[in-house]
């Protein structure tokens, strides 16, 4: 099931993450995949895998799906 966007927004509000980041935090939680979340906020598909590199440092994980679990 989709985890709770207060829920989620109160555990993100720890990290350091700009306005963009967390809006592409929740297009992954959505199930969006990079394609389509670069569509959507008419952005490259380079700028959203950067934004996720950026993302995973700052959640000290490795991939989606540990980012996932911290959501859960």
């Amino acid at each position: 099931s989709k985890p709770d966007t207060l829920v989620i927004a109160h555990k993100l509000d720890k990290f350091d993450l700009t306005e963009r980041e967390k809006e592409i935090i929740s297009l992954m939680l959505d199930g969006l995949l990079n394609k389509e979340i670069a569509h959507k906020l008419k952005i490259s598909i380079y700028t959203v895998s950067n934004h996720q590199q950026n993302i995973y440092k700052k959640l000290n994980v490795n991939n989606k799906i540990e980012m996932y679990n911290m959501f859960k």
